[in-house]
């Protein structure tokens, strides 16, 4: 590949990030993770803990995640933890962690779901029963047990090349840079196979690994660096000052909005090289291409089609009189019945009493007003 095919490659992916508004499926996705971090980090501690012990985990992913969000942001997801995982309620508390997750899990996994669908252009056909509904849940925790196992296996890894270091660098200092070396190849490696899994089976659309790995190599890169970059502009800009006793919660939303962002970004990246490399993206049966639906074209996202599925050539023009054609027909179309929905009947009724609420709290705490004093 020569220097004018990779910045063509980048820039349609610019132009990707920039028509699918990708910062504000970015901010969706920070929405989401707020209300599901702390359940989603219990059930990946219980799976993680069978094999390690809970605190040991809950350790070292607090350790991590000072390193990435800083005191301020690790102090926050620590706080959020031991309200999560009391040792009283623990079986409870784990019960709970389960219920909230499955919703959270699937209002996050949905709408990174949904934000994959938008850069392939594709969108899932409307209503899918019970057992679309039941395939959604079982995807979302499917993800979190594989965040679960691959956190496992990164500590256990991790574990194991700090004990050899320890053991090799107290008699050869100089091997130290070779240890750090290896650790960065196994987190970029697992990184890599997270990131593959994702873009493969989260998106309504057919794909193949080697549609996949690329732009997932690129992403994890990507996500290494910008872990880094994201970190060090937290630490130094002082974001959670600026918003008071709200900061923690602040620079937790900025780690995640800009990470999300990088996930986005790799996406782009994986559709534009697999369509530059001819690859033909079909939608899954239960999905619909968004152009085609629209009535647009999709050969300039979906590649060339292949030999099995190429359309017959055209018959020979013939000799004789053009036929006649049929004057088109006019049908009127039905104007669409209006459906009930219930959720807006719940906006309006939690909309009146919040209202009605706050007038009235407003009331009792201004008091009956005090008759000004008489002149002197």
């Amino acid at each position: 590949m020569d220097l004018s095919s990779i910045k063509s490659l980048l820039k349609q992916t610019w132009e990707g990030w920039s028509q699918d508004q990708i910062p504000r499926l970015a901010a969706a996705l920070s929405y989401y993770t707020a209300f599901s971090l702390a359940p989603l980090l219990v059930v990946v501690i219980a799976v993680a803990g069978l094999a390690l012990g809970q605190a040991s985990v809950q350790e070292q992913i607090l350790v991590q995640i000072r390193g990435l969000l800083g005191e301020q942001g690790g102090a926050l997801v620590g706080t959020m933890l031991k309200a999560a995982m009391r040792p009283r309620e623990a079986s409870l508390a784990l019960v709970l962690s389960f219920a909230a997750v499955m919703m959270g899990a699937s209002g996050l996994v949905g709408e990174l779901q949904a934000a994959l669908n938008t850069v392939w252009e594709v969108r899932p056909r409307p209503g899918g029963g019970v057992w679309g509904l039941v395939r959604k849940r079982s995807l979302s925790f499917g993800l979190v047990l594989a965040v679960g196992f691959l956190l496992l296996v990164t500590l256990v890894m991790s574990a194991a090349l700090a004990s050899v270091r320890g053991a090799v660098v107290a008699r050869a200092g100089a091997l130290a840079a070779v240890f750090r070396l290896v650790g960065f190849v196994l987190d970029f490696a697992l990184t890599t196979l997270l990131v593959g899994l994702i873009f493969k089976y989260l998106p309504d659309v057919r794909l193949r690994w080697r549609e996949v790995m690329p732009g997932a190599a690129v992403t994890a890169l990507l996500f290494t660096v910008g872990k880094f970059a994201i970190g060090l502009y937290l630490g130094r800009a002082a974001v959670g000052s600026a918003y008071g006793a709200a900061g923690s919660l602040a620079i937790v939303l900025l780690w995640v909005y800009y990470s999300a962002q990088i996930l986005l970004l790799g996406a782009e990246f994986t559709q534009v090289w697999a369509r530059r490399h001819g690859a033909w993206i079909e939608p899954k049966p239960e999905a619909d291409s968004t152009r085609a639906a629209e009535g647009e074209p999709a050969a300039d996202k979906c590649g060339p089609a292949p030999a099995d599925t190429a359309p017959p050539p055209l018959p020979p023009p013939s000799m004789g009189p053009a036929p006649v054609r049929a004057a088109p027909r006019i049908t009127r179309i039905p104007a669409p019945t209006p459906r009930f929905r219930p959720a807006y009947v719940v906006g309006v009724v939690l909309g009146f009493t919040t209202g009605l609420v706050s007038d009235r709290l407003r009331r009792a705490v201004a008091g009956p007003a005090r008759e000004a004093p008489p002149p002197p």
